[in-house]
């Protein structure tokens, strides 16, 4: 396998990880409550794991899932130019799928579906797949900051957070979806669902233009630096710009309660940490290949979809949604994803792709 592929592959099985750690969270707490904050962690240890989730996980491996989507985009346009086939056509059949997939998975499995929000933004890619390095460029930074800008504008002269939250008031609401998720009927369960699908959907249109612009940065490097994740120098400027960067801001962020530093932790610091993660990533994979993350990676769209299937399983169907406090959500992540991690090893040394990619590669090349 191609160096450079291999650690792409990695790399996003590496997201996957990242991202079952923060989403199981979702499966235990009512949207509602995590919308206004989050229940108050209980004890020194489920504290200081929260913490770090904030610090190190929360908003950053989306942020990388997202990145990888658009160096994929550039993959796929690639094959249909050396095959000879319309990538427009390819690329449309591919998002269509992925839309579909993406309602189904929001509506009947768990409301914080992703891959929606990555058809309908994705489609964006398509008008820009064929413009320059540096229109592709300009417009994946416009993008990026297009949502901090704005509320650094609204915002500027920066103020505490004076929205404050009753405790009571989050265990009602964490009571009313424990009624649905742990105690009701699927009917019940289904409704609640839907209705938290919806709300989840509202919120992420926020975050669309920092999506857009991780797709774009994605689609840039694609088109022009896809050697940068085997180049040894690059990687050590970019885990030293990002990490230097990205992490005291992250650690700032949690120990001041100021609006306006969360706004820029969550847009502006989080993607330079992100890619300080990435710089590390590659060093570390140079002598330390993790094998399995790559048959992860390479069946993450089978994988990111099997998260929320064994987590809602769980959760769900054996009514431990809201029975678990942080520390155990956290062991339930990590085991879930070693179950992944070798199911998904198995699995790839007798099958070139996995199983969803195979249907989602017959549908778009069809």
């Amino acid at each position: 396998m191609d160096k450079r592929l291999e650690v792409i592959d990695a790399l996003r099985g590496f997201a996957l990880l990242g991202i079952i750690i923060v989403n199981v969270r979702f499966f235990n707490e009512a949207f509602a409550v995590i919308s206004l904050g989050g229940l108050p962690a209980e004890g020194r240890v489920n504290t200081t794991i929260e913490v770090l989730i904030s610090i190190f996980f929360e908003g950053k491996f989306i942020l990388l899932f997202s990145f990888l989507f658009g160096l994929g985009t550039w993959f796929i346009y690639i094959g249909a130019s050396r095959e000879g086939a319309s990538f427009a056509s390819r690329y449309f059949k591919r998002i269509a799928f992925l839309w579909i997939i993406g309602i189904f998975h929001g509506t009947f499995i768990w409301y914080g579906d992703i891959l929606s929000i990555y058809a309908m933004v994705g489609l964006i890619l398509l008008c820009l797949v064929k413009r320059s390095s540096s229109v592709i460029f300009t417009f994946a930074i416009i993008s990026t900051l297009l949502i901090p800008v704005i509320l650094l504008v609204f915002d500027g002269s920066g103020y505490s957070n004076e929205l404050t939250i009753e405790t009571d008031t989050l265990i009602s609401y964490q009571e009313d979806s424990a009624a649905a998720y742990r105690d009701g009927t699927f009917s019940e369960q289904q409704l609640q669902r839907l209705n938290d699908y919806i709300g989840s959907l509202l919120t992420m249109v926020l975050f669309v233009p920092q999506i857009l612009g991780m797709f774009l940065l994605g689609l840039y490097v694609g088109k022009r630096q896809q050697g940068i994740f085997t180049n040894k120098k690059t990687m050590k400027k970019l885990a030293v710009f990002g990490m230097g960067l990205g992490l005291p801001i992250q650690v700032i962020n949690v120990i001041y309660d100021h609006q306006l530093l969360q706004s820029v932790a969550h847009f502006i610091a989080a993607p330079i940490l992100m890619f300080g993660y990435v710089g590390c990533f590659c060093l570390l994979y140079r002598v330390f290949p993790i094998r399995g993350l790559v048959a992860v990676g390479r069946m993450g769209f089978t994988n990111y979809l099997m998260q929320s299937l064994l987590l809602a399983t769980l959760f769900y169907g054996f009514s431990l949604f809201g029975e678990m406090v942080t520390w155990q959500t956290f062991v339930i992540s990590l085991t879930v994803f070693i179950v992944q991690f070798l199911y998904s090893s198995v699995y790839m040394s007798r099958f070139r792709t996995g199983p969803l990619e195979s249907v989602w590669r017959s549908v778009y090349k069809r």
